[in-house]
């Protein structure tokens, strides 16, 4: 760890501030995933949502009925929102990990590059052989 650390310089404390990223776009992964597979039982019929007491009180306040076409259309557009503002979000995120990546990996070059020019040319000759 101290050696990943030592490569990223001065850009240690942005490595910390991108970890809740990483977290986010994988939590965010996983909520796409999960929520299709009560969609799916809702379309073909056999859900059991209903069997959950906390969902049953929900939808017997608000007078939903799991077997009618507008509460199957309207789950349905839910579910495209949020898959929408899902990936907006991960579009996000990948960008601002990509960036950060590109700049921790033009600072790497430059130091190499610098290391090499600072070099005097007896030893690097003696490197190089």
């Amino acid at each position: 760890m101290n050696k990943f650390l030592f490569l990223l310089g001065d850009k240690k404390i942005f490595f910390f501030f991108m970890m809740p990223a990483f977290l986010m776009a994988s939590l965010l992964d996983v909520i796409g995933i999960s929520i299709l597979a009560p969609y799916i039982g809702v379309l073909v019929g056999s859900s059991d949502l209903d069997s959950i007491p906390l969902i049953a009180t929900f939808f017997d306040y608000f007078q939903i009925n799991l077997k009618s076409e507008e509460f199957r259309t309207s789950f349905g557009l839910i579910i495209l929102v949020i898959f929408s503002v899902k990936a907006l979000v991960t579009l996000f995120i990948n960008k601002r990990i990509i960036n950060f990546s590109f700049i921790v990996a033009t600072d790497l070059r430059l130091k190499l590059f610098k290391s090499y020019q600072s070099l005097p040319y007896v030893e690097f000759c003696k490197e190089n052989q």
